[in-house]
Protein backbone atom coordinates (compact mmCIF):
# COMPACT_ATOMS: atom_id res chain seq x y z
CA UNK A 1 0.00 0.00 0.00
CA UNK A 2 3.10 1.88 0.14
CA UNK A 3 2.75 3.92 -3.13
CA UNK A 4 -0.98 4.96 -2.90
CA UNK A 5 -2.21 8.21 -1.62
CA UNK A 6 -3.03 8.23 2.01
CA UNK A 7 -6.15 10.24 2.32
CA UNK A 8 -7.65 9.01 4.96
CA UNK A 9 -6.60 11.41 8.73
CA UNK A 10 -6.32 7.57 10.19
CA UNK A 11 -2.66 7.97 8.68
CA UNK A 12 -1.83 10.98 11.08
CA UNK A 13 -1.92 7.75 13.81
CA UNK A 14 0.10 4.89 11.69
CA UNK A 15 2.72 4.58 9.50
CA UNK A 16 2.48 2.33 6.62
CA UNK A 17 5.33 -0.34 6.94
CA UNK A 18 4.39 -2.24 3.80
CA UNK A 19 2.95 -5.86 3.03
CA UNK A 20 -0.70 -4.55 3.95
CA UNK A 21 0.37 -3.47 7.66
CA UNK A 22 0.67 0.07 9.48
CA UNK A 23 2.40 0.60 12.76
CA UNK A 24 0.89 3.14 15.28
CA UNK A 25 2.66 5.92 16.44
CA UNK A 26 1.07 5.59 19.99
CA UNK A 27 1.78 1.96 20.83
CA UNK A 28 3.96 0.86 18.32
CA UNK A 29 1.44 -2.11 17.11
CA UNK A 30 1.42 -3.72 13.97
CA UNK A 31 -2.22 -3.62 12.14
CA UNK A 32 -3.15 -5.36 8.79
CA UNK A 33 -4.78 -3.78 5.93
CA UNK A 34 -7.49 -5.24 3.92
CA UNK A 35 -7.30 -4.94 0.80
CA UNK A 36 -5.95 -1.44 1.66
CA UNK A 37 -9.03 -0.32 3.92
CA UNK A 38 -8.58 1.61 6.58
CA UNK A 39 -10.85 0.01 8.79
CA UNK A 40 -8.60 -1.81 11.31
CA UNK A 41 -7.33 1.32 11.83
CA UNK A 42 -9.86 2.81 12.81
CA UNK A 43 -11.26 0.29 15.09
CA UNK A 44 -7.61 -0.19 16.80
CA UNK A 45 -7.78 4.08 17.67
CA UNK A 46 -11.34 3.42 18.55
CA UNK A 47 -11.07 0.49 21.04
CA UNK A 48 -7.30 0.60 22.13
CA UNK A 49 -7.23 4.46 22.30
CA UNK A 50 -10.19 5.86 22.89
CA UNK A 51 -9.02 9.32 23.95
CA UNK A 52 -7.29 9.66 21.14
CA UNK A 53 -9.11 11.89 18.35
CA UNK A 54 -8.57 12.52 14.72
CA UNK A 55 -8.09 15.51 12.40
CA UNK A 56 -10.77 15.43 9.90
CA UNK A 57 -9.25 16.14 6.73
CA UNK A 58 -10.72 17.07 3.30
CA UNK A 59 -13.62 19.63 2.28
CA UNK A 60 -16.03 17.33 3.83
CA UNK A 61 -14.91 17.74 7.14
CA UNK A 62 -17.21 20.35 9.25
CA UNK A 63 -15.76 22.68 11.16
CA UNK A 64 -14.69 22.37 14.75
CA UNK A 65 -16.55 23.84 17.41
CA UNK A 66 -15.55 25.99 20.14
CA UNK A 67 -15.04 22.85 22.23
CA UNK A 68 -12.52 21.32 19.31
CA UNK A 69 -15.29 18.46 19.51
CA UNK A 70 -16.94 17.79 16.34
CA UNK A 71 -20.71 17.71 16.53
CA UNK A 72 -22.77 14.03 16.49
CA UNK A 73 -23.70 13.25 13.24
CA UNK A 74 -27.32 12.29 12.82
CA UNK A 75 -30.44 13.01 14.31
CA UNK A 76 -30.20 13.54 17.92
CA UNK A 77 -33.40 13.23 20.35
CA UNK A 78 -35.56 16.55 20.97
CA UNK A 79 -35.06 17.71 24.56
CA UNK A 80 -37.73 17.27 27.09
CA UNK A 81 -39.71 20.33 26.67
CA UNK A 82 -40.07 20.20 22.91
CA UNK A 83 -41.63 16.77 23.28
CA UNK A 84 -45.44 16.67 22.43
CA UNK A 85 -48.48 16.37 24.94
CA UNK A 86 -49.53 13.10 26.00
CA UNK A 87 -52.81 11.91 25.77
CA UNK A 88 -53.38 12.26 28.84
CA UNK A 89 -52.91 16.12 28.96
CA UNK A 90 -55.33 16.08 25.71
CA UNK A 91 -59.00 17.27 26.72
CA UNK A 92 -62.19 16.11 24.21
CA UNK A 93 -63.81 18.60 22.94
CA UNK A 94 -66.86 19.93 24.76
CA UNK A 95 -70.71 20.18 23.65
CA UNK A 96 -70.71 23.19 22.03
CA UNK A 97 -67.01 23.08 19.99
CA UNK A 98 -68.08 19.63 19.42
CA UNK A 99 -71.73 20.71 17.57
CA UNK A 100 -69.52 23.97 16.04
CA UNK A 101 -67.54 21.10 14.10
CA UNK A 102 -70.68 19.59 12.74
CA UNK A 103 -70.05 16.48 14.85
Amino acid sequence: MSGTRKRSSIWQKFKDVGKDKAEGFHCKMRITLRAGSTTNLHRHIRTVHPTVQLEEKGPASSPPTDSGVSPPKGPTAAPASAALPTHASITPPTATQSKALGA
